[in-house]
């Protein structure tokens, strides 16, 4: 189940990990940012060692919490597949946007071949309590990717229910998408029209309010459908 910012408050019992404090690793290539993070992490958990290595192979034992910083996806995606089972290690992503989030980390999340994704544009202190929330066994997934997927699932379900009515557009309406259908740019349709171009781009907006489309593909693509 992920876990999102809005859970942070609700206590994880901590993994067993004997009596070493542990240490955390930050995959990055340093820079002031990297080593700003870096030190927030040293104050906040002061019995915990904290490196910055971009070059650290992170398979092998020396970490309690890895977090990858600005990696390529494929090749986080390579070190967490061919990380040894006996190797306990909480593993996060650390992106500067969670609106941003490559599909590949996505899947990963989904598989839960990594315990979070991190965003560099949260609060500080929430931020700080997702790390202690990973080191404590837990997983933390920003609500923006949970939305997301919720907005997926309901795509799929919805499937072939969801159908765009023409009969809503106005005549003028009607014969500006016709001609979108035809390729037509917006200026040719404002002087074929007697119309101006600001004008045609208002008439478009209503058509893909109307049909509920962001595009022109998709707006040709719904009148097509029904046969027009």
């Amino acid at each position: 189940m992920f876990v999102s910012e809005t859970a942070l408050l609700d206590p994880v019992c901590p993994a067993d990990r004997g009596d070493d404090p542990g240490r955390i690793v930050i995959v990055a290539r340093p820079d002031c940012l990297v080593e700003c993070l870096a030190e927030a992490l040293r104050r906040r958990f002061q019995d915990r060692e904290v490196v910055v290595d971009d070059h650290r192979d992170t398979r092998d034992g020396g970490a309690n919490l890895i977090l990858y910083y600005r990696r390529d996806p494929v090749e986080i995606a390579q070190i967490e597949r061919a990380r040894h089972p006996a190797f306990r290690v909480s593993v996060a992503v650390i992106v500067d946007d969670a609106s941003g989030i490559h599909p590949l980390l996505e899947g990963m999340a989904r598989e839960r071949q990594i315990d979070g994704i991190l965003q560099l544009n949260m609060h500080l202190g929430v931020l700080l309590t997702s790390v202690d929330l990973l080191l404590k066994g837990g997983e933390y997934f920003p609500s923006a990717l949970l939305h997301r997927r919720e907005c997926k699932h309901e795509e799929r379900a919805a499937g072939s229910e969801i159908t765009m009515d023409c009969s809503q557009l106005t005549a003028r309406e009607t014969d500006i998408l016709q001609l979108l259908c035809k390729g037509t740019q917006n200026k040719l349709i404002a002087h074929r029209l007697h119309l101006s171009e600001n004008t045609v781009k208002t008439h478009i907006r209503s058509i893909y309010r109307k049909l509920h489309v962001t595009n022109r593909t998709a707006a040709v693509m719904s009148y097509r459908r029904e046969g027009r």
